[in-house]
């Protein structure tokens, strides 16, 4: 007896609910995906601001007590000093992958930076607290980083500067920031730039004591606002 066998062709209905189904699967795992791709770059955001934070916390130990400091018309060089001094080995970790900036730190033409031939885009600030001098007199104005009061509650590092002369309003150097001619808002909770919040609402900080943690700037930051210091006024050419 002969059997016949003829193919199966998809009807126009289950075409469509082929087609369905693979949009309903889609939709659910597109998100999903994003999701995953933004924990990872936050992920890694924390990371490179651990790296920076530790470097510094290592480079003072080697330094009687002192961050890479300097004058605030040389916001670069405690990023150069970092480095050069091999403290920081992958310029990767000064720049967050969520940031969409497009300025770059030419290290071999910036002010002060020295020879340091290395072009890097910047997305964190070290705090003023423990690196700032003052602009006119050259004298430092800092605090050792074994002298902090509460470090497990003062910014070190940050996630984000962003590109602004900020007018040097805030009296208090409490500002997670690199220097005077770049800037954020950390010290203005009421006028956040977006840019500070670009993880899940969020911004990778390590603080003086090492350890770091996503936070959110309005609420878990504003603890140290208020803080005053004792600075450490000396000659910078004295060591």
């Amino acid at each position: 007896m002969n059997t016949t066998s003829r193919s199966h062709a998809f009807t126009l209905i289950e075409l469509l609910t082929v087609i369905a189904i693979i949009g309903i699967l889609a939709a659910i795992l597109i998100p999903t995906i994003g999701s995953v791709r933004k924990s990872a770059k936050q992920a890694q955001c924390l990371s490179n601001v651990r790296q920076i934070g530790l470097a510094v916390i290592l480079y003072a130990a080697e330094n009687k007590g002192e961050g890479p400091t300097c004058k605030q018309d040389e916001w670069t060089v405690p990023y150069s000093k970092l480095a050069t001094g091999n403290y920081v080995s992958n310029f990767d970790i000064y720049t967050c992958p969520e940031d969409t900036r497009e300025q770059k730190i030419d290290f071999n033409r910036a002010y002060g930076a020295g020879s340091l031939s290395t072009i890097v885009k910047i997305s964190y600030g070290i705090s003023e607290v423990v690196l700032n001098t003052d602009a006119k007199s050259g004298m430092l104005s800092y605090v050792k980083l074994a002298d902090m009061p509460s470090p497990s509650i003062v910014p070190l590092v940050a996630d984000s500067v962003y590109w602004l002369i900020n007018g040097f309003s805030d009296a208090v150097r409490t500002r997670v920031t690199n220097a005077g001619w770049t800037g954020d808002k950390w010290s203005q909770p009421t006028t956040l730039d977006p840019d500070l919040k670009r993880h899940k609402g969020g911004s990778s900080v390590c603080f003086m004591d090492g350890h770091a943690r996503v936070v959110d700037q309005e609420t878990t930051l504003n603890g140290h606002k208020n803080m005053r210091f004792n600075y450490s006024p000396g000659d910078p050419n004295e060591k």
